[in-house]
This record gives structure tokens, C-alpha cells and sequence, in this order.
């Protein structure tokens, strides 16, 4: 009956969208994190290679705020600070994306996105794809979906969903990342930066610097998609950084 509850109640954490959010610069270590809101423009489902990164952070800010499609992205709200972290933002990417092996791009449906896909030196994942979004309200938040199988990860697709969302829940406890679903159920990792205290360009870089270590984490969650078994770890790439 306990191991029941347990799964039950992982069930319903994640179905709600409810992740744990680590919170850099701010005050608290975890926030609850609502991604209630949709990531991205799913209308048409198009193909991999036209539905980037881009489309799928249509409604990525909207998310990190907190606040409806209405109060996201295409919302006008352009303020001075905002504008100035996106150029921010985009100079620590233009620096940063080469040493990853990854070009970002300014979303075309979504100015205040940056999006990019991240292919070389994975075991697991085919690739990584990363959205990261500039809000209105002084945050900056990556979104990362690693793809696996000839598509995202997904918990309805899953051959055992409920250890799949019981494995979230624990990566998101134990790993530098928080993990969650988007409206879709597709599956991401996560982090959110506070700006109350500057633009955190050195954090910013750490955590670009993580992204490749999420492949290791797919490799934990194989089994729970389709029943096979990562490879044996390689040696971690030396950073440029």
C-alpha cells in the first residue's frame, strides 16, 4: 500500500506540473515552479527539424513569470532592464556556444528566447535541445529536452511512466538540474536565475558548462522509456571554459 501511495503521489506531482526549482541569487534555495503555461507552439506537431527549439519556448516566459499565454511571450513588454539582460544574455552565449559545440539563435516567434541544439558528445541522447528565456520579471531560465529515440522523451510514451516520473522526482532532489514536464508530458531539465543582485554572467556560464553532463542522466532514465540499458560512462570532454 505504501510503495502504491508513493507511486500514486509521484503520479500526481508531475501530471499538476509541479517541479522544484533551484533559484540562483534569489533568497530561497527551492521554489515551487509551475509550468502550467505552454513551452511552446505545438499546433501543427511538424517535424523535429522545423518545430525548434524556437517554437517549443512560444510560451517558455509566460511559464517562468508565472502568468498566463496573455502575460508571455508577444505581451509587448519590452522594459529597458529586460532588453539589456537579453544583450547580456546574448554575448555570454555568442562566447559560450562555440566552446559548447552549439550555435544559439534568437527565437524568430519569441524575441526573448535564445534556443540551440547541442549533438556532439552524447552517449545517450541523440541531442539537446535548449531554450532559454529572458522575463519581465528579472529571471532567466533554461529549459533543456533531450531527445531520445527519434523523438522528445515522453511520459505517455514511456513503457514505465510512473518510474519514470518517480525518477524525475529524484533527480530533481539530488542533481544540480530540476527536472519536469511540459503540457505535452514531454520531459526536461531545468534551472531559473534571480537577477535582484546583477546579471550572474560566471553563474550562467557554470551552468552552460552542465548541460552536456545531462546526457549521463538520460542514459538513468532509459529503462524507464524503453527498457534498455545505457552505455558504459565515458570519460567527461575537457571544457574550453
Amino acid at each position: 500500500m505504501q510503495k502504491l501511495m508513493s507511486a500514486t503521489a509521484a503520479a500526481l506531482m508531475l501530471a499538476g506540473g509541479l517541479v522544484f526549482s533551484p533559484v540562483v541569487a534569489g533568497a530561497q534555495k527551492y521554489r515551487s515552479h509551475s509550468v502550467a503555461s505552454p513551452m511552446r507552439d505545438d499546433v501543427s506537431r511538424v517535424p523535429f527539424i522545423e518545430k525548434s527549439a524556437g517554437d517549443r519556448g512560444l510560451d517558455f516566459v509566460a511559464a517562468q513569470q508565472g502568468g498566463g499565454q496573455g502575460s508571455g511571450p508577444g505581451s509587448g513588454e519590452n522594459s529597458p532592464s529586460r532588453l539589456a539582460n537579453r544583450e547580456k544574455l546574448s554575448k555570454v552565449l555568442d562566447r559560450s556556444g562555440s566552446l559548447l559545440n552549439t550555435t544559439f539563435r534568437r527565437s524568430t516567434k519569441q524575441p526573448f528566447n535564445f534556443v540551440g541544439i547541442m549533438n556532439t558528445g552524447l552517449a545517450n541522447s541523440e541531442s539537446l535541445e535548449i531554450v532559454i528565456g529572458v522575463t519581465n520579471s528579472e529571471t532567466i531560465g533554461f529549459r533543456v529536452y533531450p531527445h531520445y529515440g527519434g523523438g522528445y522523451v515522453n511520459i505517455d510514451k514511456s513503457k514505465n511512466h510512473v518510474g519514470l516520473m518517480r525518477k524525475l522526482l529524484q533527480l530533481s532532489d539530488t542533481g544540480f538540474f530540476y527536472w519536469g514536464t511540459d503540457p505535452s508530458n514531454d520531459v526536461f531539465a531545468g534551472y531559473t536565475f534571480t537577477l535582484e543582485s546583477g546579471f550572474p554572467e560566471d553563474a550562467l556560464i557554470i551552468v552552460l558548462r552542465s548541460i552536456p553532463n545531462l546526457d549521463k542522466f538520460v542514459g538513468e532514465l532509459r529503462p524507464f522509456v524503453d527498457g534498455s540499458i545505457a552505455p558504459p560512462a565515458k570519460p567527461a570532454p575537457t571544457s574550453n571554459f
